[in-house]
């Protein structure tokens, strides 16, 4: 009965403990991310209780009834249909955590198991962290059989015009197409100019341009460079979590090891690809949005036995997807010449 009676207390104190980590878990996974801490920080987070798919609603026209009137003159009623959805699939990512029971032999005191607990859930936390950063930056296409979270690249894509995102054709309905500009500058001056030009691309219609700019290391340390001391100004929030960031009209720019070469469909280097061309992603966190299931927001289950194991095993949990409702306020500037750039002296 004793040793039925420590088994209970020490499943109850490893499914306790677990759960008291997911608020590290959770910061280590935004926190590591220079994107989905953007996207933390701007409320860009949104939790919604379940459901079959996700539904985010697109403005495609404006209301034509907006218009300038003149005492008894009558007002314009006619009904307006401007208004579609994009349906998005609920992605899932888990980690597990395992303890057999010759660990909790080898660690049977309560500091001791808590201590192996801390182990497994330090590597869990740095694991997690690496595979949701991969999945936003890194996948150039539906990745795992499409199960992967939709990536950056794929929302703001190379081809904009063949694309589909969130069952949305952007051959079908132009609407639907992020701004896409092929860089062709060979001089610092006309790198500058180009991505003040995608920016303002992008800024075209309500809503405002992109407030931030997310680029592969070179591409950022060529805008970097190219600036002068009184025009260099960072954001100290995002600078005292350890992520290095400038200003582009008034937008924040950061870099990602794991920001793909757009043009070429190559991974980072990170993630084993050899990119040979550099790229910036404009975003507008208006219209990019992380959608969450407010019961699996990295949720973690109780340690149970499985019946055929000498092991006790808990899941972290999460539901979501990366969501937009306007392409045409995102843009991304591809095929950046490095080697022509830093040879480049205007």
């Amino acid at each position: 009965m004793a040793v039925t009676s420590l088994t209970l207390n020490y499943d109850s104190i490893l499914t306790t403990t677990l759960f008291e980590v997911r608020g590290i878990l959770y910061d280590q996974i935004f926190k590591s991310n220079v994107f989905f801490n953007w996207l933390h920080q701007n409320g860009r987070k949104r939790l919604v209780n379940g459901g079959e798919r996700i539904q985010v609603a697109l403005q495609t026209g404006t209301n034509s009834t907006v218009k300038s009137y003149s005492g008894y003159e009558l007002l314009d009623t006619t009904p307006q249909d401007n208004l579609n959805s994009a349906f998005y699939t609920w992605k899932q990512i888990s980690g597990s955590v395992a303890i057999n029971r010759i660990e909790e032999r080898k660690n049977s005191g309560r500091a001791e198991i808590l201590g192996l607990l801390q182990q497994k859930v330090n590597e869990l936390q740095l694991s997690m962290a690496d595979e949701v950063s991969r999945q936003v930056l890194g996948s150039f296409t539906a990745g795992n059989g499409g199960k992967d979270l939709t990536p950056l690249p794929l929302i703001i894509s190379n081809t904009p015009s063949t694309t589909t995102v969130g069952s949305v054709s952007g051959a079908a309905e132009t609407y639907w197409r992020n701004q896409q500009t092929a860089s062709g500058a060979t001089t610092t001056k006309a790198y500058k100019d180009e991505l003040r030009n995608v920016w303002n691309d992008c800024s075209k219609g309500p809503g405002g341009g992109p407030d931030f700019c997310l680029a592969t290391q070179v591409a950022y340390e060529h805008y970097e460079s190219a600036l002068d001391d009184h025009s260099r100004h960072t954001d100290t929030a995002m600078a005292d979590l350890g992520f290095d960031n400038i200003r582009l009209k008034g937008a924040l720019m950061a870099w990602d090891e794991r920001v793909v070469d757009s043009a070429n469909s190559q991974l980072s280097s990170t993630d084993g690809g050899s990119p040979t061309e550099e790229t910036v992603y404009f975003v507008n966190s208006r219209f990019m949005e992380l959608v969450v299931d407010s019961q699996t927001d990295f949720i973690t289950t109780p340690f149970m036995r499985p019946e055929n194991q000498d092991a006790k095993v808990a899941q972290v949990l999460f539901y979501g997807e990366l969501t937009t409702n306007n392409r045409r306020k995102l843009g991304v500037l591809d095929s950046i010449q490095s080697a022509a750039l830093t040879a480049s002296t205007g």
